[in-house]
């Protein structure tokens, strides 16, 4: 399995608010960007960013994003995966997340870290 600790904390200490995090000898990229977004509370407050994932085809469904999440949640107290096009991740993300915002076309998704039940909720494909 990757090594997503490794990788996440590259980003944080980086200078860069955005960048493109390539893990697992090219298996998979996401876009990520540090924010600031209303928190459940309406204040402002720092924000993980998920703006694009790559997976390449032979290595999807497997569990690789589903950990990286999990790693991303764990981490940092808001995390925001923005237009979630493709059909099976929006469905895994309705079930999964806190919060579900929708311009009618496609859905982006809110995670908090201090929600206990997210662990729970979040079962790989190949678990069921």
């Amino acid at each position: 399995m990757i090594d997503f600790i490794e990788h996440l904390q590259a980003f944080e200490n980086h200078k860069l608010r955005a960048q493109w995090l390539h893990m697992g000898d090219g298996a998979m990229r996401v876009y990520c960007r540090k924010s600031m977004r209303p928190g459940k509370d309406g204040k402002l407050a720092p924000c993980f960013d998920i703006a694009n994932i790559d997976i390449l085809p032979e290595h999807q469904r497997r569990g690789l994003f589903t950990a990286f999440l999990r790693a991303v949640i764990a981490r940092n107290s808001m995390t925001y995966i923005e237009n979630a096009l493709h059909p099976k991740l929006a469905a895994f993300l309705r079930r999964t997340a806190d919060k579900e915002t929708t311009d009618g076309i496609s859905s982006s998704f809110f995670y908090y870290n201090d929600n206990p039940t997210y662990k729970e909720n979040i079962t790989l494909e190949h678990e069921k």
